[in-house]
């Protein structure tokens, strides 16, 4: 028969998964995703991804794809999955693209957004996908000034978590970083190629701590090549994938 291929468009709330990418006795978005799907369309399926996110990460823009034999119309597995799918998971959009469209490899570049709450307040109706801060005062000035020095091609080493890789090439291209204050909420637009493990929330830590106050020179923490030279990682809670561009 013939083979389809199917580009999903995928919004999740990833509290309560062990992240994107399946993994052996966990829940994940993936798993649940292909799970799904294989019943549906009465075959396995093979779900890709255009990215990995971690555990406790949200996504909005998503994409994935799968091929298939199954002859169904796109609209009736689009209306099928979502029926089928848990609350925190929502297909967004059902197509058929070329068979030779790869979810990752066919990626030009992502956007990410990490979500700050800077009050006394809690924001307890969105805990799950917001870093409550706390009341502090913030040097937005700063952070921005910082942002466009990690702008650009650089070896971003020092901002991944997995540095001790020693075989995966660290140079990557961020093409814009967008810092915006709404009183409380805080936001952080990062787009760029692709993205080292845990990249964006080092790069959104350390430009946090600067905010804060605390001195830290990005062309030396980038020249030092060494996860240690950055700040922390903040939360994945405030994390969401927006946009895979194509």
């Amino acid at each position: 028969m013939e083979t389809r291929n199917i580009k999903l468009v995928i919004a999740y709330k990833g509290t309560h998964y062990h992240g994107w990418q399946i993994q052996k006795d966990k829940i994940t978005v993936q798993g649940e995703i292909q799970k799904h799907l294989s019943v549906l369309l009465n075959h396995g399926v093979v779900l890709f991804g255009a990215s990995r996110t971690d555990a406790g990460v949200h996504a909005l823009g998503q994409t994935g794809n799968f091929h298939t034999t199954s002859q169904k119309e796109t609209e009736v597995i689009h209306h099928a999955l979502n029926k089928r799918l848990p609350v925190d998971i929502y297909i967004k959009k059902v197509q058929e693209v070329p068979l030779d469209f790869h979810a990752r490899k066919n990626a030009q570049g992502k956007h990410y957004q990490y979500r700050i709450w800077i009050s006394k307040e809690k924001p307890v109706f969105e805990s799950e996908t917001i870093y409550w801060l706390g009341d502090k005062k913030i040097d937005l000035e700063s952070m921005i000034t910082a942002a466009r020095q990690i702008e650009g091609t650089h070896d971003f080493t020092s901002f991944a978590s997995n540095a001790g890789r020693k075989d995966e090439n660290k140079i990557r291209t961020i093409d814009t970083i967008a810092i915006t204050e709404r009183y409380p909420l805080l936001v952080i637009d990062v787009t760029g190629v692709s993205f080292l493990y845990k990249m964006v929330r080092g790069i959104c830590g350390t430009l946090l701590e600067i905010g804060r106050g605390k001195s830290l020179d990005i062309p030396a923490i980038l020249k030092d090549r060494a996860r240690g030279s950055a700040a922390r990682n903040l939360p994945p809670q405030g994390l969401t994938l927006m946009k895979v561009f194509y």
